[in-house]
């Protein structure tokens, strides 16, 4: 499996999409879909509804991932470059400390090349972290990222 999309609530519900993807403006009316779009939001197009969606399981994930006997990745990882985040840090702290805003997160960013292994057994990963834990991965054609987030997300105004 080169293209799909996992998303994980923090009840442990999960479900895995399989491409291909079909692309849309907005969410479809029938069916599952994951919205994908990059740091700038520049997609056109950010609602990938998969050829495929399962719901998926501790107890499942092995049969439908074809997973079994396959090793957990090896993954190289480059040394990201800090000082940009260092200094957004400080000037952060400083506004924060000045009340001029109450909070910002600066975010920096690994990246890593697969040395062997295979992605898919980080889904078992995800599928077993703690009960409070959001997560989400997407993969396309060998590139791709797993994500986990503890805690609770806000709720959208006015649901």
């Amino acid at each position: 499996m080169t293209d799909f999309a996992l998303f994980r609530l923090p009840d442990g519900r999960a479900w895995l999409g399989e491409g291909p993807f079909t692309a849309h403006a907005t969410a479809p009316a029938e069916g599952g879909a994951f919205y994908l779009n990059d740091f700038d939001l520049s997609d056109p197009l950010p609602w990938k509804q998969p050829a495929k969606l399962h719901a998926l399981t501790l107890e499942n994930h092995a049969a439908l991932l074809h997973v079994n006997g396959a090793q957990p990745p090896v993954i190289n990882w480059a040394k990201p470059a800090t000082e940009w985040f260092k200094m957004a840090f400080r000037r952060i702290r400083r506004e924060v400390q000045a009340r001029r805003i109450e909070k910002m997160v600066p975010v920096l960013t690994e990246v890593g090349s697969m040395a062997s292994g295979s992605p898919l057994k980080l889904i078992e990963r995800i599928l077993g972290s703690p009960a409070n834990m959001w997560a989400y991965a997407h993969l396309n054609d060998g590139s791709g990222f797993p994500w986990c987030h503890a805690g609770t997300a806000l709720p959208r105004a006015g649901r």
